[in-house]
């Protein structure tokens, strides 16, 4: 079965969710984390996209991964690709 193609967007967005999951025991939030991620794919990948909602959603991410590097990483990937 073929895979649908994916964005570079997509697969940073993937790759946050998969470090949130390693690093989950490091965070002080990672059920919030989780859903600021949930929350900036959603108006990430939407066809008209609530910019600011996607920019709080952002940073609030920033914010609550910013005490672990490869999260920390992650998460400016997919900040410079919406650059």
């Amino acid at each position: 079965m073929p895979h649908a193609p994916t964005t570079p967007l997509a697969a940073a967005l993937d790759r946050v969710e998969e470090l949130l999951g390693t690093h989950a025991d490091a965070l002080e939030e990672p059920e919030h984390a989780a859903r600021d991620l949930r929350d900036l794919r959603e108006e990430a990948t939407s066809a008209r996209p609530d910019v600011a909602r996607r920019d709080s959603a952002l940073s609030r991410l920033t914010h609550r991964v910013s005490t672990v590097a490869p999260l920390l990483t992650a998460v400016e990937s997919v900040r410079n690709l919406l650059a």
